[in-house]
């Protein structure tokens, strides 16, 4: 077991220190991967982003997850939730997620939309990979902002999941793939359960360094 997403994040980071030379862009997803994007993104020296997607669960089974949606509207869809689950019910679940991303976007990048990917190396950062929805929605967002390179790195996924992944990417970095791994607390022996509180902590930890960074250099 990992101690914590500091822990993870430090361990590995140092895996990611070839792809310095490639000025790459960190892309977190909240609200686990926040810390572990910070981190990766300090130690690479380089730009961190949240890129928001939303996981999409069963009304009243918060495990049953059927999907997740990316900022963009990238969509994916498990087979459950293609052959089983009436569209019109898809649909109130894509609203309410929708809602749910604008506001995050609101509040975690004032409005602001992510910065142009094209032709850049993106590394996307979480803090453990169970069912892979959300991650997946967002390699669909880089692949169509036409990054050049998509590198996932994760402290840690399933074996199966990793397997499914590693077709949709340059490179996956990763510390383990458990090949029983339902859910991402059991990777960790200290896990802390984020709120928006926790992620604009961080936010505001980067922007005042990189603030203090830029006043350095001047």
């Amino acid at each position: 077991m990992i101690k914590d997403r500091k822990e993870a994040a430090e361990k590995l980071a140092p895996k990611l220190d070839r792809f310095k030379s490639l000025d790459p862009i960190v892309l977190g997803i909240p609200r686990g991967g926040t810390e572990v994007a910070y981190i990766i993104a300090k130690h690479l020296g380089a730009p961190m982003y949240l890129a928001i997607s939303k996981r999409i669960s069963l009304k009243g089974e918060k495990e049953s997850t059927i999907g997740a949606i990316a900022e963009d509207d990238s969509l994916i869809l498990t087979d459950v939730a293609k052959t089983q689950i009436p569209k019109q019910e898809i649909n109130r679940y894509l609203s309410e997620a929708r809602k749910e991303i604008r506001r995050r976007i609101s509040l975690y990048r004032k409005d602001e939309d992510l910065p142009p990917l094209k032709n850049r190396t993106v590394i996307i950062v979480d803090d453990g990979i169970a069912s892979g929805n959300t991650v997946m929605a967002t390699i669909e967002l880089c692949k169509n902002r036409d990054a050049a390179n998509i590198i996932l790195a994760c402290p840690i996924i399933g074996e199966t999941i990793f397997k499914k992944i590693r077709k949709k990417v340059d490179e996956i970095i990763v510390l383990k793939t458990p090949f029983f791994f339902r859910s991402i607390e059991q990777a960790y022996k200290e896990f802390e359960v984020l709120n928006d509180k926790h992620v604009l902590e961080i936010l505001n930890k980067y922007e005042s360094e990189k603030e203090g960074e830029s006043s350095e250099n001047d």
